[in-house]
């Protein structure tokens, strides 16, 4: 019986410390984004003429958010396969071109995260 209760604590930590290593990779980071822009409808229509830039940096798009109080207050949500490929990203200075062109106001709030559970 205490053969089986070491083996199963192992496995657990085994698997814990490979999901963990999987995250600390930079595997399927998860970007929050949270933008001011000029006029939501405007933005909206620029944001989605912008795929291309997205596609081309491995960029997926999960989700995009308004906020109750002010409907220019936008918060978009996407996935890249590393944190690498996200900081590389949000460098790069057709996105920042891009940003500007769809009436961004303020400066973007990046969070790059590992998903944990």
């Amino acid at each position: 019986m205490k053969k089986v209760i070491i083996s199963a604590a192992a496995l657990a930590v085994t698997t814990l410390s490979l999901a963990f290593k999987y995250g600390e990779s930079g595997k399927n980071v998860t970007i929050i984004t949270t933008i001011e822009v000029k006029d939501f409808t405007e933005f909206k229509k620029g944001f989605d003429a912008g795929a291309p830039i997205r596609e081309k940096g491995n960029i997926k798009v999960v989700d995009m958010y308004q906020s109750v109080d002010n409907k220019n207050m936008v918060t978009v949500i996407e996935e890249a396969a590393s944190a690498e490929a996200a900081k590389q990203f949000f460098s790069n200075p057709d996105m920042k071109a891009a940003m500007e062109k769809t009436g961004v106001i303020s400066k973007p709030e990046v969070k790059i995260l590992n998903k944990v559970q």
